[in-house]
């Protein structure tokens, strides 16, 4: 939190945890339930094997998961 988003404060570090845990929390949701809908509803494409279609769910489901974590902490824990 200091080098990414220059936060000196030292108060409310317990509203800022759980909001932390909140964001975080919502990020594995956000990514496991992208990879169980790509991976199951979603066939291979390019004529891909069942498992490399897996690992680009998890590719796609970890960047997409990537972003929201940083927006959540950017605008809402880490705020100024």
């Amino acid at each position: 939190k200091f080098w990414a988003f220059k936060d000196q404060t030292g108060s409310e570090q317990g509203k800022k945890f759980a909001s932390f845990i909140g964001i975080s929390i919502v990020g594995a949701v956000i990514n496991t339930s992208i990879v169980r809908f790509v991976s199951t509803n979603i066939d291979p494409v390019f004529g891909w094997s069942a498992p490399l279609w897996l690992n680009v769910a998890k590719a796609l489901a970890t960047g997409i998961s990537l972003i929201w974590n940083f927006i959540g902490y950017k605008l809402v824990v880490f705020k100024k």
